[in-house]
């Protein structure tokens, strides 16, 4: 018996990655946070960000984005760059922001969404284009302390955050940098990913 393979060209995709080195053995199960509140049901896209542990072999997905647009004092809505896995009644603490804000309503878009909380961002400085938005704990967070994971691996597949499944992570490998869950690169914690820039 021979084994035919087929190979499907579908429009409209690019690649997440140049080339593939080693994949994380054995893959990760999503911890209980994922599957709790707001991420079960998901489709964690390749090139996701991910906070994976080794000892426990688990992971959670993490929520980071980039404003595509300023924000004004006391604004209730901010726009979010494409690529973003932030949800209904996440929290969330921007850039320059005082406080964390509980977000109420998501309208997408082409390429930002629409983020709507249900109380005003008090800013401590200029909320600009390009800040940063991260996923916290309580909506009474007050700073990048409070977050609620750090991404330390990246999705090689696309999959469901659901009971039972589980995510292949990569290890070590090349990336086009554009199309991955965009990265906080100004956090200062340890656990960041490093993108190789070598040819």
């Amino acid at each position: 018996m021979s084994l035919t393979l087929n190979r499907d060209t579908v429009p409209g995709k690019r690649d997440v990655f140049a080339k593939v080195f080693e994949l994380f053995t054995g893959g990760f199960a999503f911890t209980a946070a994922a599957l709790a509140r707001h991420t079960e049901g998901v489709t964690l896209p390749q090139g996701a960000l991910l906070e994976v542990n080794e000892a426990t072999r688990q992971c959670s997905p993490v929520k980071r984005a980039r404003l595509s647009a300023g924000m004004a004092t006391g604004a209730t809505a901010a726009f979010f760059e494409v690529g973003h896995l932030f949800e209904v009644g996440d929290y969330v603490f921007v850039e320059d922001s005082a406080t964390a804000g509980t977000i109420t309503t998501i309208v997408t878009g082409d390429t930002s969404d629409r983020v709507t909380f249900g109380a005003a961002i008090r800013s401590l400085g200029v909320i600009a284009s390009g800040n940063w938005a991260q996923h916290v704990a309580t909506s009474t967070a007050t700073g990048v302390t409070t977050r609620v994971t750090n991404a330390n691996a990246i999705a090689a597949y696309p999959t469901t955050i659901e009971a039972g499944a589980s995510v292949a992570a990569l290890r070590r490998g090349t990336v086009y940098t554009n199309r991955v869950q965009p990265v906080v690169g100004t956090d200062g914690l340890p656990g960041g990913i490093l993108f190789s820039t070598s040819s």
